[in-house]
């Protein structure tokens, strides 16, 4: 017969807890629901003790912030109440949500201890791909994680065993399942699809740290907030099998290719360096010239420019294009594609080198974690890996806190002696990234000489952030100036090329551009839009390697070169050196020849700027859409 609010029962106490044999009985609709409260309250304090170290501060945080706590608590409470909506039972939902959620937490606390990034969507859509890419035997158990394992399914059993809660009556049930859906997605699309709610909370440490974000702000709220921001990339009309068929058209190309040895290649991401020479007006006092190594190089190499689609930063976007040779703009839901697409084994330069019989080698003097490149750089191939952690930082200069370009210039050097060492005959290929001269630029006057020569249209504040940044600039310099003195004067042959990631972030309203006279504007005149996001590159080629290129009828390229989008970047690179890249560097050489410049604003077509591309260029962009997926999220494409 039917019992109270919703319940279907037989013979029944008055009581709402009482002993039924060996069973605690819980009675009513109100009780039940308080116990599965109180069950996902302990399991998020266990969520908290999971998600960074066993430290009762880490309980203050959210005992100081009850909102915070109640972010990360709310979506285990209500997949708790709707497995006890569905099933009516309470070992039901603590067994299926508790062990969810406990295995989702451990699963983040190693992968922050294996990867130095924290479990994210992207992680779930790639599913057994990636669980392969450490051994169960190799993870980290520790009392902490074996104990919340042991403590889940104890409990689960004891539920089952010892507590009975009576069935629901089926329009409770769906009644109840479905209040709780719904109050999720309103909570999700009203809440955790928002981040300024998320980024108004403290973080421990920097807020450019993944890990740092997890542990300061919990796993579940992080995650869930990481899930409302992650976009499909994927083109509607995507077919695979006509992207296999396009690129099959590309396996050779009509040039000249270096056959035999092979000569090393240098590639330099300098960051925010900027030719700033250029501007027209700009005046320097005497004695100082912030660029004389540039200018100098630049008249014994192959120059040119990139146009990027970052400005004051993001340098890993411009790094991801150069390496893989795809192009945002091409596909506008690539946000961050180092933080949240590239989670498994990846095409990139590096593989494309590495079976032409290259080692390589990735170098970033800053933390691994910054960027995830740590994960990234082992996802495109590279075959040895190295991070500020790895150099003598009682020996370094270190400017503002980044290591100065010299000594990363020595360091790369030095691995580059090793290599001859252990392996005299086989090439070498080191990406590395300069960040000496990172920013913001201070407002105040740091002691530096005065290089800038000031005008009228400076103040104090704008005048130091442009000395400053032009201090920073004439140091880089001098390493920029070493490092290709060092090369040319290299027995080995060697290809050095150099590009900036985007240019330096100079005042609020990009004021110290205006001071200069110098209009920057993503929403202003082509020019204007250039001025924002040109960058210069240069391809320096050794003695010895030029010799090698002349030997084999390659022209040897030097002067002005094309201005191009930075995704063409290393196709320029492998023309310069003779190297067939493969089928999508070669396809990416030809689609170059069409459509040289892609923004998110303008497309060069052939030698024209246009906002409108014709219905052919659209064409050759959604061709280029679907390859570009198929290249980053194909599997078989890193192989």
């Amino acid at each position: 017969m039917a019992g109270k609010l919703g319940y279907v029962t037989g013979k029944r106490s008055k009581r709402l807890i009482y002993r039924d044999g060996r069973k605690i009985a819980i009675t009513g609709y109100w009780p039940n629901l308080l116990a599965i409260l109180v069950f996902s309250l302990g399991l998020s304090v266990l969520g908290i003790f999971l998600s960074d170290v066993v430290d009762f501060r880490n309980l203050l945080r959210y005992v100081r912030s009850p909102l915070l706590f109640l972010l990360n608590m709310l979506p285990l409470l209500l997949l708790m109440m709707l497995l006890y909506h569905v099933s009516s039972r309470h070992w039901v939902a603590f067994g299926v949500a508790g062990g969810v959620y406990i295995i989702a937490h451990i699963v983040n606390r190693f992968m922050m201890e294996l990867r130095e990034e924290p479990f994210t969507p992207a992680d779930v859509l790639l599913g057994t791909e990636a669980a392969t890419v450490v051994r169960i035997t190799e993870l980290p158990f520790d009392r902490v994680t074996v104990a919340s394992l042991v403590f889940w399914i104890v409990f689960t059993v004891l539920l089952f065993i010892f507590v009975r809660s009576e069935k629901l009556k089926w329009s409770v049930r769906t009644a109840g399942a479905f209040a709780v859906v719904v109050l999720f997605l309103l909570s999700f699309f009203g809440i955790y699809k928002k981040t300024s709610l998320y980024d108004s909370f403290r973080v421990d440490g920097s807020i450019y740290s993944r890990v740092n974000l997890y542990k300061s702000r919990g796993f579940m709220y992080s995650f869930l907030v990481r899930t409302g921001a992650y976009r499909s990339i994927k083109p509607e009309d995507y077919d695979r099998e006509q992207v296999i068929r396009e690129l099959a058209k590309y396996a050779e190309p009509d040039r000249p290719l270096v056959s035999g040895r092979l000569p090393h290649i240098m590639a330099v991401m300098g960051e925010a360096f900027y030719d700033i020479d250029r501007i027209p007006g700009i005046e320097f006092n005497e004695g100082y010239d912030p660029l004389s190594n540039f200018n100098r190089i630049k008249r014994m190499a192959y120059h040119g420019r990139i146009v990027t689609n970052v400005f004051g930063g993001g340098t890993a976007n411009t790094e991801f294009s150069f390496l893989t040779g795809h192009s945002m703009p091409v596909m506008p839901e690539l946000t961050s594609p180092y933080s949240y697409y590239i989670r498994h084994d990846t095409f990139s330069l590096a593989r494309v080198l590495e079976k032409l019989g290259y080692a390589t080698m990735a170098f970033h003097p800053g933390e691994s974690w910054f960027y995830n490149r740590v994960n990234v750089y082992k996802f495109f191939g590279f075959d040895s890996i190295y991070f500020k952690k790895d150099m003598d930082l009682e020996k370094v200069e270190i400017n503002h806190g980044y290591i100065s370009d010299q000594d990363t210039a020595e360091f790369m050097f030095e691995k580059f002696k090793e290599h001859l060492d252990r392996e005299p005959g086989r090439p070498f290929f080191q990406f590395v990234v300069d960040i000496d001269n990172h920013g913001p630029y201070s407002k105040r006057d740091l002691g530096y000489p005065q290089i800038l020569k000031k005008n009228e249209y400076m103040d104090e504040p704008t005048y130091n952030i442009l000395n400053n940044y032009l201090n920073g600039l004439m140091r880089c310099d001098r390493a920029l100036g070493w490092l290709a003195d060092s090369v040319m004067e290299m027995e080995e042959p060697v290809v050095l090329i150099y590009f900036s990631d985007h240019l330096p972030w100079l005042g609020e309203n990009d004021s110290g551009y205006r001071a200069l006279g110098f209009k920057t504007d993503a929403d202003g005149s082509l020019q204007e839009y250039l001025n924002k996001y040109e960058t210069p590159y240069f391809i320096l080629i050794n003695g010895s390697a030029e010799k090698l290129l002349l030997e084999n009828g390659i022209t040897v390229k030097k002067g002005q070169g094309p201005q191009i989008s930075v995704n063409y970047l290393a196709v320029e690179l492998l023309e310069a050196v003779g190297i067939n890249g493969g089928n999508y560097f070669n396809y990416l050489s030809e689609l170059r020849k069409e459509v040289p410049v892609i923004t998110s604003r303008f497309i060069k077509e052939k030698d024209r700027f246009t906002e409108k591309p014709s219905k052919e260029t659209k064409e050759l962009l959604r061709m280029y859409g679907m390859i570009q997926y198929y290249m980053l999220m194909d599997k078989e494409a890193a192989q």
